[in-house]
């Protein structure tokens, strides 16, 4: 089944948060406590995904991602003719398990996000493009692919 191609519109203000090179590495005690944003810098339809730039995300930017991830449309797994194509990641501090870490990831195909918690992937939908408008304002400068955007295989325009 071939999935739906999504038409995301709209603008965003670009806020440069602080990068930080010393982000809470997956298995350290603050990972589970603490928002990760990864954006890249380069996303090519041979190579995949490389240059990934990390911010650590604030408490008031941690829960409006939240609210945006509940808004997310259940999905079947993507099916697409190019590749996937990963234009940002998030690591969560889980909202109902304190000390596990949940993981979003958003693709250029189709404007597919999965949402990963305990071992399990579940696809989603991004109606509107709420969430990666979102990660686009989160996002340094320097992941240049995920700031100028691509989803949905038609690209958002940024302006900041």
């Amino acid at each position: 089944m071939a999935s739906t191609v999504a038409a995301c519109s709209g603008s965003s203000h670009h806020v440069s948060p602080q990068v930080s090179a010393n982000a809470p590495r997956e298995g350290s005690s603050n990972a589970a406590r603490t928002a990760i944003l990864t954006g890249y810098r380069v996303i090519s339809p041979g190579q995949g995904t490389s240059g990934p730039v990390r911010v650590l995300l604030s408490t008031a930017q941690t829960a409006t991602i939240w609210q945006a991830v509940h808004t997310l449309v259940r999905s079947n797994p993507l099916s697409c003719a190019e590749r996937l194509g990963l234009i940002y990641k998030l690591r969560l501090p889980s909202t109902s398990n304190p000390g596990h870490v949940v993981t979003v990831a958003g693709y250029q195909c189709a404007a597919g996000v999965s949402v990963r918690f305990a071992g399990k992937a579940t696809w989603y939908f991004d109606q509107g493009c709420k969430l990666f408008g979102i990660v686009k304002t989160d996002s340094p400068l320097a992941a240049t692919a995920t700031v100028e955007g691509t989803i949905g295989c038609l690209r958002v325009p940024h302006r900041g």
